[in-house]
């Protein structure tokens, strides 16, 4: 926890506080969210927008080698919000559910952040905890509470309704093929700070667009279904992107139009080690010829290879 901002007053009204939510990591994910609760607390909510080159390299000069591209790119997207904002916000993913656990990366993000910035921004964070219920998640809020000089209770009644309520809703509704259309289609797995960002991303989801495939992501279904879908890690500890990654897979082989599926992946993500050999073993145990491939990316990724892996993946599957 920011222990200087735990205790700090606000020196202007909340309507002239702006806070920035970096449009990076799991902002792909709950971005909206967070851009609701703290607009409803008063607060004006700048976002960093989408990852350029300029921002890619600044996240690279700032952060050691050895951490993996998108927490640099994120870092890239605090640095540039940190001059134009009064506080930028990086949520702690810790537990998203029963048995889920987050990448340590996300446990220790706004940490990484204050030292990769020299602690020259001004942080806000809540802690994302819910394997054991929210105690800890909604006492967290109380950091953020006394940094706007807003009401405990008041802070806690919007978080619940913005952010907890929706996400359990998505946890409890929804069917195997929500708005799919019956057309050919590739199912793009990844974290989603990887396939929806366009530079990372190479422009993948657009690129298959225009060679006209439907394109699926784990997005496309509900949480719910995902999590109906992995029977290998039910009621056991795993880490929560890699049980959607994996019960997505499992629910796009339901799917006759599903032709093949990429899975778009970090250089050195170790959840990803695991996920991709699950789904590989599960594809070779069904009857169904699936074609299959992974493409690694990091920041000195060309994209004319990139492409060209595209374009035979999908000669294979058109032949």
């Amino acid at each position: 926890m920011n222990q200087i901002l735990k205790h700090a007053k606000p020196q202007k009204s909340n309507s002239d506080i702006t806070v920035g939510l970096p449009s990076s990591m799991m902002f792909y994910a709950h971005g909206e969210l967070w851009e609701d609760f703290f607009s409803k607390l008063g607060c004006h909510v700048e976002k960093s927008g989408p990852t350029s080159r300029e921002i890619l390299n600044r996240g690279v000069s700032l952060c050691s080698s050895e951490v993996c591209m998108p927490v640099k790119v994120f870092t890239g997207h605090v640095d540039a919000l940190a001059k134009r904002t009064d506080y930028v916000f990086i949520p702690r993913y810790i537990s998203m559910g029963r048995h889920e656990m987050d990448c340590p990366k996300f446990c220790g993000l706004p940490d990484m952040v204050r030292i990769n910035l020299h602690n020259k921004v001004n942080l806000m964070e809540v802690d994302i905890d819910f394997d054991k219920g929210t105690e800890k998640t909604k006492a967290s809020l109380g950091s953020i509470s006394n940094t706007l000089g807003i009401d405990y209770e008041t802070v806690k009644n919007i978080f619940v309704n913005s952010v907890q309520n929706k996400l359990d809703t998505d946890m409890k509704v929804g069917s195997v093929e929500p708005g799919i259309k019956n057309m050919p289609s590739i199912a793009v797995l990844g974290h989603p700070y990887m396939i929806y960002d366009e530079m990372l991303s190479m422009g993948l989801i657009s690129k298959l667009k225009q060679k006209n495939f439907q394109v699926l992501t784990p997005n496309s279904l509900t949480r719910n279904v995902r999590r109906s879908h992995l029977p290998i890690f039910k009621n056991r500890n795993f880490y929560e992107l890699g049980s959607d990654i994996l019960g997505s897979a499992s629910a796009f082989l339901e799917l006759p139009q599903v032709k093949g599926m990429i899975y778009l992946s970090p250089f050195a993500c170790g959840i990803d080690s695991l996920v991709t050999e699950f789904i590989e073993r599960h594809l070779h145990n069904t009857e169904k010829n699936m074609p299959f491939m992974k493409i690694t990316v990091d920041e000195h990724t060309g994209e004319a290879g990139f492409d060209t892996r595209l374009e035979a993946f999908l000669d294979m599957i058109e032949d």
